[in-house]
């Protein structure tokens, strides 16, 4: 039978990954934002388990936060920009092409703006230096820490567990009525608590395919209804602006954002179909929540044990 991963193990396969996305996106590439924002998501969901101490590890994680936030902006610009060339290439939309092509124009100014002010030296530098500081995280955690044992992956268990419930509550306030903020809302729980259990599946080699689909396909399908959200809203602003616009345009702006409406609508109804798969995941791991508590307790009350099972995320 083969060793379960220890966390440097598991900090180096995360480490790979960041790098590798890290310098596509420091060439200005797409996916390679996308990627490096994924990646530093897994980081994060990691550090909290490393051997770090709170300092440290608040430390890597102010790190990695201002990469994401530094990334986001980006990011969106490239979301809108695709999504509305997207709605372009379609035949037989509303009105057909009127006042779109001017917003696909509009989109692309913003996003070639966007990506000058953000990817910039700075961030470029920031990516390197972020980089560096992983690998040197990585080299003492090779010497010091002591292998594998159960206690962080029982505390994994945990955190696995509180991410369930959050998620949960989160659906439950967003309820069954369409509300862009909510929705948003459960998007992250999705997302964090996809990332935890992809964790604690790799850590605990158990098979957790079925559960993992079904948070990828409602995190997909949530992220559909924000990049449509995120259109709409830069339509809604384009009509709000002081710009005169031919009324053809306008008209035709006018009915493409409807046509958003209704896609966030029909893509809502899909996240509704699947609401109660995505409960009965959250109430399955959020039950686990006392027990692995208790047993990370049990097995060494003591400082690393403390932060590894306390309420506050990284």
């Amino acid at each position: 039978m083969a060793s379960l991963p220890t966390r440097v193990d598991l900090l180096r396969i995360r480490i790979v990954a960041f790098t590798r996305a890290a310098r596509r996106a420091r060439r200005g590439e797409v996916r390679g934002v996308h990627r490096t924002r994924v990646a530093v998501r897994r980081l994060r969901e990691l550090l909290p388990i490393l051997p770090l101490g709170p300092e440290r590890s608040r430390q890597v994680g102010r790190a990695l936060r201002r990469v994401s936030r530094g990334l986001s902006p980006v990011r969106e610009a490239d979301v809108l920009a695709a999504l509305l060339a997207q709605l372009l290439s379609r035949r037989g939309g509303p009105a057909g092409h009127a006042g779109l092509e001017a917003l696909v124009e509009i989109a692309r100014r913003a996003t070639e703006k966007v990506r000058r002010r953000a990817l910039d030296a700075e961030l470029r530098h920031r990516l390197e230096r972020l980089t560096r500081r992983l690998r040197k995280t990585l080299r003492e955690l090779q010497r010091t820490d002591p292998g594998p044992r159960r206690r962080w992956r029982v505390a994994l268990e945990a955190r696995v567990a509180r991410r369930a419930r959050t998620l949960r509550d989160a659906i439950e306030s967003a309820g069954t009525m369409y509300a862009p903020e909510p929705l948003h809302e459960v998007r992250l729980a999705t997302k964090k608590l996809r990332y935890a259990l992809e964790l604690l599946g790799e850590a605990t080699a158990t098979p957790l395919s079925p559960e993992l689909k079904r948070l990828r396909d409602a995190q997909r399908t949530l992220g559909q209804i924000h990049d449509a959200q995120l259109a709409l809203e830069f339509i809604r602003r384009q009509h709000a602006d002081d710009h005169v616009v031919p009324l053809s345009d306008w008209r035709g702006q006018d009915a493409w954002g409807s046509r958003l409406e209704r896609e966030c609508r029909r893509l809502h109804a899909r996240y509704l179909r699947g609401r109660a798969a995505t409960i009965a995941i959250c109430d399955r791991w959020a039950g686990r929540m006392a027990p692995a508590a208790r047993r990370v307790g049990e097995t060494r009350p003591d400082e690393e044990t403390t932060w590894l099972t306390g309420t506050k995320s990284i």
